[in-house]
């Protein structure tokens, strides 16, 4: 290896030693660094080829991100779960070696993930999407169809739903309505939209409804500068967006930098207060990570 990038601009001390590392544990895993480019990594499969690639690039040098960035050229007829398998083994194992990658700018819009739901966190090491399992009852189809029959379809959507915590039937995701029971202590629950109509429109439910005391409190906190966290769930509670539609609107409302937007993002990520998954988006031609709320969010804005 070479101390220095694709474009001959050094690379000192601490990073290239843990480049060197780096390129310890890809050796030890099958990989030859280029004879022709330094600090490029191959490694031949018999579907074709994988690559880690720390020689940076323009927009990420090398010594912001020491990861190498990880990206592959299947045989064409290798079929799309079995590249998908391929590639979620080898970025796992590698992250177990010692070894995490970043997936390369240009292999989000790759043929391989540029029509699939997938949840990826490169720095936890979890790149989730369909490899050829059933993803209700695993079963191992090696097919491109999600799933093995129509009653595993159902199963799974069936997950997906939550129940009315008023009427006690499931919920269609779209149709879900978080509802403040109180909020100091904030207590949410799940309702049907047309439960959370009774909750606010009847006397039926007195036990459901948060006091005007508490509604008092929770609007004279709201009348501060909102953070990051509380406007980006303010957005999301309406619907998914995707990380630019996302940006624009929390940067207009309360006039933060993107690098305070993705602080909040990735911490409410490791948190569970969101989720994201990187997803085709038509507007932009290419994917881009597309966020939701999470199983740990509440709403911040009165119900």
């Amino acid at each position: 290896m070479k101390p220095v990038d694709k474009f001959g601009k050094p690379i000192y001390g601490e990073k290239f030693r843990r480049l060197q590392a780096n390129g310890g544990i890809l050796g030890a895993q099958g990989y030859f660094e280029s004879a022709k480019k330094p600090n490029l990594f191959c490694k031949q499969i018999p579907q074709g080829w994988f690559y880690a690639d720390m020689r940076g690039t323009e927009e990420v040098p090398i010594w912001s991100d020491t990861r190498p960035a990880f990206y592959w050229k299947f045989n064409a007829s290798t079929p799309m779960w079995e590249r998908r398998r391929l590639m979620k083994t080898e970025l796992e194992k590698l992250f177990k070696s010692g070894c995490p990658l970043r997936l390369f700018f240009y292999a989000h819009d790759s043929v391989e993930l540029s029509d699939v739901s997938a949840f990826i966190d490169e720095e936890n090491g979890v790149f989730d999407w369909d490899a050829g399992f059933c993803r209700s009852c695993s079963k191992d189809i090696q097919s491109d169809d999600p799933f093995c029959s129509s009653e595993c379809k159902e199963n799974y959507e069936d997950s997906l739903k939550e129940t009315c915590e008023l009427c006690g039937n499931k919920i269609e995701p779209e149709h879900k309505v978080r509802h403040h029971v109180s909020y100091s202590p904030e207590k949410v629950i799940v309702v049907h939209p047309g439960c959370h109509n009774k909750i606010h429109k009847t006397s039926e439910f007195p036990h459901l409804k948060p006091s005007r005391e508490d509604i008092s409190v929770f609007y004279s906190r709201t009348e501060r500068k909102p953070t990051a966290k509380q406007v980006i769930l303010i957005f999301l509670d309406e619907g998914p967006m995707h990380e630019r539609e996302l940006f624009d609107v929390v940067r207009k409302s309360i006039g933060v930098t993107d690098a305070t937007i993705e602080r909040a993002l990735k911490r409410m990520v490791s948190d569970r207060d969101i989720t994201v998954k990187h997803e085709l988006v038509f507007d932009f031609q290419g994917i881009l990570p597309v966020y939701t709320v999470g199983q740990r969010s509440h709403p911040t804005n009165s119900d």
